[in-house]
């Protein structure tokens, strides 16, 4: 994991964002939005879920999607609906 000072746009944008809402950094959080900057495709949450297991089987899908959430609302995910009924996300930079 990078240290503090050397964060991305992105990470500091989704940091700034968490601290207005009043929530902390978490590796979590951090490790959920490397997932999703690094996949080029339009993701649902399940597929976000299954790619972030891969890499730490602790997290919940339910952390997964509220995580979704929180980078929509930084604007550096995009909700993108397809004929299919699921919400699908790309990155908005």
């Amino acid at each position: 994991m990078e240290n503090h000072t050397e964060m991305t746009e992105e990470q500091q944008v989704f940091l700034k964002h968490i601290q207005q809402k009043g929530l902390k950094r978490t590796s979590q959080r951090d490790l959920i939005l490397d997932v999703f900057l690094r996949t080029e495709e339009h993701l649902s949450s399940e597929d976000l879920y299954r790619l972030v297991q891969k890499e730490d089987a602790s997290i919940g899908q339910t952390t997964v999607y509220r995580t979704l959430k929180l980078l929509s609302e930084a604007g550096l995910a995009r909700e993108v609906r397809f004929g299919d009924g699921r919400t699908h996300y790309e990155t908005q930079l």
